[in-house]
């Protein structure tokens, strides 16, 4: 399921970038595209086989309630650092009790199954990872929405998701890159080099550009720098190149 990047990409040149974060790259979707109510409930029969069934009866998951919160929370914040603890304790606080070892224990199911993929911060002057807190990318936008009711929320988090899957297609390992009180949303390494990547739906609002691109400024070494969009068009910000999204998504790496 990973990197699901043709229809994902080629429904954005179509116009259709909304949608398709939405639902996702499921191949069957593209069929039901026209009919979202069945799609919806297309996704929610694969979330409750793949996620719910599957991965319950393999670890024999007692409480169902509780892990259907974990997936939703989940859900809700990709992209957004966050750790076992703040979950268990955001869940108890709304009154289902759990503790930080059951998060825990199903957040390592769904990664186990393949739903969900952790990304471990980096430090990157100190050139360690760090522990405790990470962020978590679905497998895939659809499933997303099977939790939260086809609510598509904060496109730059979801691109951020398709860049994620794309980084992983191509082979690379990325990493939340730490600079102090900075942040690189992924840092990659391979053979080729290290390379930062800094994701934004749009940056023609002058300031939002600034702040996209300050953390690549601050990033040391004089490894390559990517800030990708949605906006149209490709640019230099002196050393730090801009470029669509999709496009990148369509090339051969």
């Amino acid at each position: 399921m990973v990197g699901q990047r043709n229809h994902l990409c080629l429904t954005y040149f179509a116009g259709r970038w909304w949608t398709t974060s939405t639902y996702g790259g499921f191949p069957f979707t593209v069929r039901l595209e026209a009919n979202g109510p069945a799609i919806y409930e297309y996704l929610q029969g694969l979330a409750a086989t793949v996620m719910i069934k599957d991965v319950m009866d393999r670890r024999q998951i007692r409480d169902g309630s509780v892990f259907d919160s974990v997936i939703a929370f989940l859900a809700d914040n990709i992209g957004n650092l966050t750790s076992p603890k703040a979950i268990a304790d955001a869940l108890t606080s709304a009154g289902r009790k759990t503790s930080q070892a059951t998060v825990e224990g199903h957040i390592s199911a769904l990664a186990e199954a393949h739903s969900l993929h952790p990304a471990p911060r980096y430090d990157i002057r100190g050139k360690r990872l760090l522990s405790r807190v990470e962020k978590y990318y679905f497998v895939d936008p659809g499933l997303r929405t099977a939790w939260l009711g086809g609510i598509a929320r904060d496109q730059g988090r979801l691109l951020e998701n398709v860049v994620f899957l794309e980084l992983l297609r191509r082979g690379l390992r990325p990493r939340v890159g730490v600079l102090g009180a900075q942040e690189i949303d992924f840092v990659t390494s391979s053979a080729t080099g290290t390379q930062y990547i800094q994701v934004a739906a749009s940056v023609r609002d002058p300031a939002t550009l600034a702040r996209e691109l300050a953390s690549l400024q601050a990033a040391p070494g004089h490894y390559p720098r990517l800030l990708l969009t949605l906006d149209p068009g490709r640019f230099d910000h002196e050393g730090i190149t801009q470029r669509n999204a999709a496009e990148w998504l369509l090339e051969t790496p």
